[in-house]
């Protein structure tokens, strides 16, 4: 613990909170960013997740699709639940359907999604477009309908939390929510040596970066 400040994103199996209670007796200045747990008397920095989600119903509506399923990243994670809680608000200001069976619950990476995408192609009715939660999980969707002979976006289309530097070599190229990495890494950097400075008397602060929509190939307006 011989640190001046500590920046952490925790893990999405992260469970057990008991080293923040010492981290905090310690008075040792810390910043949570991306996956956040909030409610600790820490300050945070995070993506807008919940209007992340909320986007990608919109473009999936102004696409015409009406039938969406998410897969959803884990229920036990910030992100996963606010993600979540934005895909289900769209579906409701859109008056679209809400299947629980089209909302699987997975991790973030490619095998998590692929895992999650085949669960649904099992299902006796298949939805018309996949939100994935990730970018590395719709990587694993993608994949996983391929192999069923779904050809995207014709059969099946995707749009994805995240964007990635290798997405436009992709055929086809997933429209994403794009979270600005680099200013919520700056961000959280930057509140963190705030704190350091004025660690006695500096605030909590919760700050929301806001994401945008970045359309390519799939899931394209109407």
């Amino acid at each position: 613990m011989k640190v001046d400040g500590i920046l952490i994103s925790v893990a999405q199996n992260t469970r057990d909170l008991t080293i923040f209670e010492e981290i905090k007796k310690r008075n040792i200045p810390l910043v949570f960013f991306d996956r956040i747990v909030p409610n600790l008397g820490f300050s945070t920095v995070s993506a807008d997740d919940y209007q992340g989600g909320f986007l990608a119903v919109q473009q999936a509506f102004k696409a015409g699709y009406r039938h969406l399923a998410h897969v959803a990243g884990s229920f036990t994670t910030q992100i996963g639940r606010e993600r979540l809680r934005g895909f289900k608000d769209g579906l409701k200001k859109f008056d679209l359907p809400f299947v629980e069976e089209w909302v699987v619950e997975s991790g973030y990476s490619e095998q998590a999604g692929y895992r999650a995408a085949q669960k649904l192609l099992n299902q006796m009715q298949l939805p018309e477009v996949i939100f994935g939660v990730t970018f590395p999980a719709t990587l694993g969707i993608l994949t996983a309908l391929q192999e069923n002979g779904l050809k995207v976006p014709q059969d099946m289309d995707l749009i994805a939390f995240g964007d990635s530097q290798f997405n436009r070599f992709l055929k086809p190229a997933i429209t994403c929510i794009d979270q600005p990495t680099e200013n919520l890494a700056q961000s959280a950097f930057n509140l963190l040596m705030d704190t350091i400075k004025n660690k006695e008397e500096f605030a909590i602060q919760n700050q929301v970066i806001p994401v945008k929509l970045k359309e390519y190939d799939t899931c394209r307006s109407k």
